[in-house]
């Protein structure tokens, strides 16, 4: 069966539950009656053959489950079955249902609100180009108790000039400002950076260029 056919056949299970209960039911009994003579091929009589049958298959009821299961629409009627059976149980209670309403939608909230800052700081990558080559270099001084120690000027030096592990180096510190002009105050972050801060990055200015050494002075 081709896979429209197949999820046709599926919603009209769904849409006409009495025609597909008619259906499974001719289905079961064709299948029956070609294991009934399957066995009196073997040589049994015809009383014979269908005990044989109905052992194998066990009982009317659990032969015709075993043809439902084969589609997809059992399924989803047990699914369709189970939410109208918990929106009854829900109105009966409408205290509980509330309660559990509630503590559903700050369970998914509380989800989702994880999974925005996972993606954002562990899976999805930095928008530069080359971000997995991308690192952050900081200092500790665990025998004084300083779990994040500030790069130093004479560090950063050492670091540009001496290291042959980066291809570039720069330092930079996150600020706030206040911009004023003709409008009202803004404050906005801003950051203090080395020159060398943009092609590390491997950005370029929106406008204008970008800063040289002799910017730094």
């Amino acid at each position: 069966m081709s896979l429209w056919r197949h999820l046709r056949h599926g919603l009209r299970v769904l849409t006409n539950r009495a025609a597909a209960d008619r259906e499974v039911e001719e289905e079961a009994g064709h299948y029956f009656e070609e294991l009934t003579v399957s066995f009196e091929a073997k040589g049994l009589s015809r009383d014979a053959a269908e005990r044989a049958a109905r052992m194998e298959t066990g009982s009317s009821l659990a032969l015709r489950e075993q043809v439902r299961d084969a589609g997809w629409e059992n399924w989803a009627s047990g699914i369709i079955d189970d939410c109208r059976y918990a929106a009854r149980r829900l109105g009966r209670s409408p205290g509980f249902a509330a309660a559990a309403i509630l503590t559903l939608a700050l369970g998914i909230g509380a989800a989702a609100a994880i999974f925005a800052v996972t993606d954002g700081v562990l899976l999805k990558p930095l928008p530069y180009p080359d971000a997995e080559r991308l690192i952050a270099l900081r200092h500790t001084a665990p025998g004084i108790n300083i779990k994040d120690l500030r790069m130093s000027p004479s560090l950063y030096f050492t670091y540009r000039e001496e290291s042959r592990v980066f291809e570039e180096i720069a330092m930079w510190n996150g600020n706030r400002s206040t911009v004023t002009g003709l409008g009202d105050p803004e404050e906005v972050p801003t950051i203090f950076a080395t020159h060398r801060f943009l092609n590390v990055l491997g950005v370029q200015p929106a406008m204008g260029r970008g800063f040289t050494e002799a910017d730094a002075d």
